[in-house]
């Protein structure tokens, strides 16, 4: 018998959550009839959004340019979780569902604004499978916690994060390096210094 193993899934992960605390598995994400599941759940996606904010090699991208609607409006995507504008540029905010300008509060553009950076939010299946495993084991262990409250009965330890989190940050660091960044090269800040 051949096994075919796949990255982890959004309900395996939230298994993996349930498992923590002593839950039998659940089937279906749509389906909770069980309220540790649907906390399980609430958990995972928070934990997610979490470490994506921090904008990682797999959910950022460079020279992003907003689409104007015919009022000069922008309605940015929602999956956007920060933004760094482009230099030289008005400032820029998202606000709600609109775009702005921090400075003035207009929300009318004349010309379609661009961003130096963006960093956007992904849907659990669409992670790296490092990403996920980090994800589900920071996720387990604070469920753990705020569910046990008592950490003799851990599962998952801060251990078992930091292992985790080490495969997730070698691999930021490789797909960094090969892309020729680095804290010199890859840095606005540093950037700005050296063009003086």
């Amino acid at each position: 018998m051949n096994l075919e193993l796949t990255p982890t899934t959004e309900l395996e992960a939230v298994n993996v959550l349930l498992g923590a605390i002593g839950e039998a598995p659940i089937s279906d994400l749509e389906a909770l009839g069980n309220l540790y599941a649907s906390q399980a759940r609430d958990t995972l996606r928070a934990v997610s959004r979490e470490v994506q904010t921090a904008g990682w090699w797999f959910n950022t991208s460079e020279s992003f340019t907003f689409t104007l609607n015919a009022e000069g409006k922008v309605l940015p995507p929602q999956s956007i979780l920060k933004l760094v504008p482009a230099r030289g540029s008005e400032p820029l905010v998202i606000r709600g569902t609109r775009l702005i300008n921090p400075l003035t509060l207009a929300d009318t553009f004349s010309s379609a604004p661009t961003a130096d950076f963006v960093t956007w939010f992904l849907a659990y299946e669409e992670l790296p499978e490092s990403a996920r495993r980090y994800i589900a084991v920071r996720a387990a262990r604070l469920f753990q916690t705020s569910v046990l409250g008592s950490d003799q009965l851990y599962v998952f330890t801060e251990k078992h994060e930091e292992e985790a989190y080490l495969i997730f940050a070698q691999e930021h660091a490789d797909f960094t390096y090969a892309r020729g960044h680095n804290f010199l090269s890859g840095s606005a800040d540093v950037s700005d210094i050296w063009d003086r």
